[in-house]
């Protein structure tokens, strides 16, 4: 028997849309239900949502910088470049070490030449430096962090001087060499009686970094710049101390197109490959963290 077909003019209704909603509700409500009836699902949940947020927060502690130039904490030798080139003579107690930066090419925007005071020519041992860069002016940098103190818009030439006074480091900069304008001061604590103090040239690699969550693509090629300096004088002078080169395998470069030191007439040519400061590409610590996490719960 045939089911009698609806009135001429009654429109047709379905009940899918209904029953679909209501179908969805119980769903949710069923599977909400047996989370809360497993206390060991519930709990993972927690522990991934606590996991997730310490990581967070470890992560933002300790990529925090500030510009105030203190004391550095101990560099992360697994993540920080001390490269480049540097040109040095002791420095016996307090004393300062001038120059002017004739020119600079190459290296790109933080490319950097100046002046350096550090405690020995070992791999990461502290320093201050006084750099004059193509793009962010005069800047007094230390500890291995970005970018320092200072800032504006000076370019080469530029008369440079460090001194220090027991352990700490202060910078000038002056357009002439007779009016000096103060850039800030660092304390290096630890920098022996007699320490080094002489001409550095560094710039960062040429990078291009494309991250995503799981995964990293990184491409570059090593910067490079070369750097003129005249009127360099230490004092007080060492005596029968001569220039003595970091960074140059073969010390002094007989290649003007090699790293290292050229001298003539009192004028030297330092080119150096290589940055010093943190390095901005290692390893994303809180994405293999949270890869970690996310791959626990899987």
């Amino acid at each position: 028997m045939t089911a009698p077909a609806p009135p001429a003019g009654t429109p047709y209704r379905s009940r899918v849309r209904a029953e679909a909603r209501d179908g969805f509700g119980r769903l949710l409500l069923a599977e909400w239900t047996k989370l809360r009836t497993v206390p060991r699902w519930m709990l993972t949940l927690l522990a991934s949502v606590l996991l997730t947020v310490l990581v967070a927060l470890l992560s933002a502690a300790g990529t925090d910088s500030t510009g105030s130039g203190g004391q550095a904490a101990p560099p992360r030798l697994s993540a920080v470049f001390d490269l480049g080139h540097y040109t040095y003579r002791p420095l016996a107690g307090d004393g300062s070490i001038v120059a002017r930066v004739a020119s600079q090419d190459g290296g790109g925007a933080w490319a950097k030449a100046g002046l350096m005071i550090r405690g020995s020519a070992r791999h990461g041992t502290p320093y201050a430096a006084l750099v004059v860069t193509p793009g962010h002016g005069v800047r007094l940098q230390t500890g291995y962090e970005s970018g320092g103190q200072g800032g504006g818009t000076a370019a080469p030439p530029r008369w440079l001087k460090l001194t220090r006074t027991g352990a700490t480091v202060t910078g000038y900069d002056s357009p002439d060499g007779r009016a000096w304008h103060r850039v800030g001061s660092v304390r290096l604590d630890g920098l022996p009686e007699r320490a080094l103090a002489g001409m550095v040239v560094a710039a960062p690699d040429q990078v291009q970094v494309q991250r995503q969550f799981g995964g990293e693509s990184v491409s570059g090629s090593p910067g490079a710049t070369r750097a003129t300096f005249d009127h360099v004088s230490v004092s007080p002078a060492a005596p029968d101390a001569s220039w003595r080169d970091r960074g140059a395998p073969g010390g002094p470069a007989s290649d003007p197109d090699a790293d290292g030191r050229t001298e003539a007439g009192g004028t030297f040519t330092l080119k150096g490959t290589g940055d010093i400061g943190p390095d901005e590409f290692a390893d994303d610590i809180t994405r293999t963290t949270l890869t970690g996490v996310l791959i626990g719960q899987a």
